[in-house]
C-alpha cells in the first residue's frame, strides 16, 4: 500500500501520523486500494476545486475523491489542531464509499481510539 503526501502549503505536517492513520483505515477496511494520494492545499486552492466539482463556493477542511484518482485533499487552515486525525480518517473513508452519517460516524469513533 502506497500512500504519497505532498504539501503545497507552508504548513508544518506530521506525515507519519497521516500514512499511520491512513492505512489503519484501509486496512481495518480490507480495502483493496493500493495507492493514495493525500494532498495539503491552501484555502484558495480548496475552494476552487470545491467549487469545480461539488457547485460550492466555499473553501472546506476535506475533499474526496475516490474510484481511479483516490485522492484526498486537506486543508489544514480550516482544521483545528485536535481535529487534524478526524480529518484524515473521514477523508479515507470517503474513499472507500462512505457518505455523513451514523455508520460514518461509528467508524470514525472506532478508527480515533
Amino acid at each position: 500500500m502506497d500512500i504519497a503526501i505532498r504539501n503545497l502549503t507552508k504548513k508544518r505536517i506530521d506525515g507519519e501520523l497521516i500514512t499511520r492513520l491512513a492505512k489503519k483505515v484501509l486496512k481495518g477496511e480490507n480495502s483493496k486500494i493500493e495507492e493514495l494520494s493525500i494532498v495539503v492545499v491552501g484555502k484558495k486552492r480548496i475552494r476552487t476545486l470545491n467549487k469545480k466539482y461539488r457547485g460550492i463556493d466555499k473553501a472546506t477542511d476535506v475533499l474526496s475523491f475516490g474510484d481511479k484518482v483516490n485522492e484526498i485533499l486537506i486543508c489544514p487552515d480550516l482544521i483545528k489542531k485536535e481535529n487534524f486525525r478526524l480529518i484524515i480518517v473521514h477523508g479515507v473513508l470517503h474513499i472507500l464509499g462512505y457518505d455523513h452519517g451514523e455508520a460514518m460516524d461509528k467508524k470514525q469513533n472506532c478508527y480515533l481510539k
